[in-house]
């Protein structure tokens, strides 16, 4: 599958679950796909994501209708002194996959 083709089927999916996407920006994190980027001016398509939700948060804008999707099978270590601050409203976290591929935190 393509990345527009790709794309479009994770907005289909936020479009169903009530996230309608009318301004703002899709970004994604997956540690398992081969072409994760820890730089800022990647996370716009599935091929070349965030590495971790917290470089995704950063590049979110408040209230602007912005979504983060973490990709099948992404995993996250957080120690008890870590944490992700949630600190931008109107940006919702989104997981996909199911059984052994749904994303952990």
């Amino acid at each position: 599958m393509n990345f527009s083709a790709t794309r479009q089927l994770i907005k289909s999916e936020l479009q169903k679950r009530g996230l309608l996407l009318t301004s703002g920006e899709l970004f994604f994190v997956g540690s398992t796909i081969a072409g994760r980027k820890t730089s800022t001016a990647f996370g716009r398509d599935t091929l070349s994501p965030f590495t971790t939700l917290v470089i995704a948060l950063t590049q979110c804008v408040a209230s602007r209708g912005d979504v983060v999707v973490l990709l099948p099978g992404h995993v996250e270590t957080l120690t008890a002194a870590a944490h992700i601050a949630f600190s931008k409203i109107g940006v919702p976290v989104i997981g996909l996959g199911e059984g052994a591929l749904q994303p952990n935190l």
